[in-house]
């Protein structure tokens, strides 16, 4: 079974839905597409992004720790959790964003590693909170 493109803008909506989340739509539908890309499975796909969903409610809640990035990120962060829950598997995914007051400007979200390195990826996509 394929995501299909109909998934694919469910994703977008549900990740646009969510309170106090500001991203570049542009940005977003790339890394729900790179997220298709690397969990190709549509039942991992979905709890992936099931996963992404949470972590961003976790994060505007203030409800867990995340790093503080230097270099070409300064004044931004990371946060590292895992596209299915289960032991052993390691936190897979990042989200790298900034907080003020209410509001969370994510600049990018995805797979630490596939299709490439998401700090080296995210560098230049700008977005100013």
């Amino acid at each position: 079974m394929k995501i299909t493109n109909d998934v694919l803008i469910e994703w977008i909506g549900e990740v646009s839905r969510v309170k106090g989340l500001q991203m570049d739509p542009e940005a977003l539908a790339d890394d729900i597409f790179l997220m298709a890309y690397v969990y190709q499975n549509p039942i991992e796909f979905d709890m992936a992004m099931q996963n992404v969903i949470k972590a961003f409610d976790l994060i505007i809640k203030n409800s867990v720790n995340t790093s503080q990035l230097a270099h070409h990120y300064t004044d931004w962060q990371s946060y590292h959790f895992q596209s299915k829950r289960t032991q052993g598997q390691k936190a897979d995914l990042r989200i790298i964003f900034k907080k003020e007051s209410d509001v969370m400007y994510v600049r990018g979200f995805g797979n630490r590693w596939i299709p490439a390195d998401i700090y080296y990826r995210l560098r230049h996509r700008g977005i100013d909170g």
